[in-house]
């Protein structure tokens, strides 16, 4: 995700991320992915680009 996109967005992503439940992937203490529940749906899930195509978000 772009950085412009987070700082555009900031507010309304903060006020949905506390709404979410959120699981992190970490691989030797930095964070590689995560994805946002809401009740049953995905709302947001993102891996970063040198870890994508490896069954992160499975």
């Amino acid at each position: 995700m772009l950085k412009s996109y987070w700082q555009a967005n900031f507010e309304e992503v903060e006020k949905q991320l506390l709404k979410a439940n959120i699981f992190v992937y970490d691989l030797n203490g930095e964070i590689k992915g995560f994805i946002g529940l809401m009740d049953e749906y995905i709302a947001g899930i993102f891996v970063d680009k040198a870890y994508r195509s490896q069954g992160i978000g499975r």
